[in-house]
């Protein structure tokens, strides 16, 4: 969930990060990057980001995270690249199917990709050095598992839109869009990968009962379809502006969370009666403990 936080003060005077400061999260914000809301915030900021402590192993990324797009400060640079991501998202959305497996990649072979031209035509040293030749494979491999065969153009390829909208039409309000598609794309598929690593389910009967609660957690209630995110969604689910609205996600995530090794006794157990300060302790559990 993007974010930021102004680490100045947690700096020393040469720069370097203070030992009480070396853990914590930091929350990256952009005025394109969707606004984070107070409990989100304040939660994440109390996440020790110690990797030692974490029980789930890292993995790659189902998709490129935001922020590779906006440390991108080069305006035609950044386009260009969304133009790649544009290209490359209605097969790579395909991938998420059940009847693929989903190609993931590192943060550095995503910028490898996406911040590559590979559409219009590489300079005589690019060609020398290979690049060309290894990238346009990378880019091809990349897609192998949703496409049987993809081959990049030489000349060029066919237009990439957005809602309809052709790349030299898009408005910072478009980019912002794209952005917040792969936001929520990200937050829904990294709490997936959790809930895979750590679930703990015995019998068919409480999978089948998990699923379903792994479907009341984002808007349209199908876990196996949550890569289907809908741009009128954006406000909906926990991105909602009232908590009371917020807390059937939530909550459906709190009986999910049930589920993991060593959930917290804290969360367990259910209420007749919620309030906005338990939406909030969940939503830290969540955040903090996960």
């Amino acid at each position: 969930m993007p974010g930021a936080t102004d680490n100045q003060s947690s700096r020393s005077r040469k720069g370097h990060l203070k030992p009480e400061k070396l853990n914590k999260f930091l929350l990256v914000t952009h005025e394109l990057l969707p606004e984070i809301s107070t409990p989100w915030k304040d939660a994440l900021l109390m996440v020790n980001a110690d990797k030692t402590r974490i029980e789930v192993p890292a993995t790659p990324f189902a998709f490129p995270h935001p922020d590779l797009f906006i440390t991108i400060s080069d305006l035609a640079k950044r386009m260009s690249t969304l133009g790649t991501w544009l290209r490359l998202r209605p097969g790579h959305l395909a991938m998420q199917t059940p009847s693929y497996t989903p190609a993931k990649l590192s943060h550095q072979m995503c910028r490898m990709i996406l911040t590559y031209d590979w559409v219009g035509k590489s300079g005589m040293e690019d060609r020398v050095r290979g690049k060309e030749t290894n990238r346009r494979e990378l880019a091809a491999n990349f897609m192998a598992s949703c496409i049987d065969e993809m081959s990049v153009q030489e000349e060029g390829c066919t237009e990439v839109v957005w809602q309809g909208k052709s790349m030299p039409d898009l408005k910072e309000e478009d980019v912002h869009e794209i952005l917040w598609e792969l936001s929520e794309l990200a937050f829904r598929m990294e709490f997936l990968s959790l809930d895979k690593h750590l679930q703990v389910v015995n019998t068919d009967s409480a999978a089948r009962k998990h699923e379903r609660h792994l479907g009341h957690c984002f808007p349209r209630g199908r876990y196996d379809q949550c890569w289907m995110v809908r741009l009128g969604d954006a406000h909906r689910g926990i991105s909602d502006s009232s908590w009371l609205r917020q807390a059937p996600y939530i909550f459906s995530m709190r009986r999910v969370m049930c589920c993991w090794k060593n959930c917290l006794e804290t969360i367990r157990g259910e209420r007749s009666r919620y309030t906005e300060e338990t939406l909030r302790m969940v939503i830290r559990c969540l955040c903090v403990h996960t």
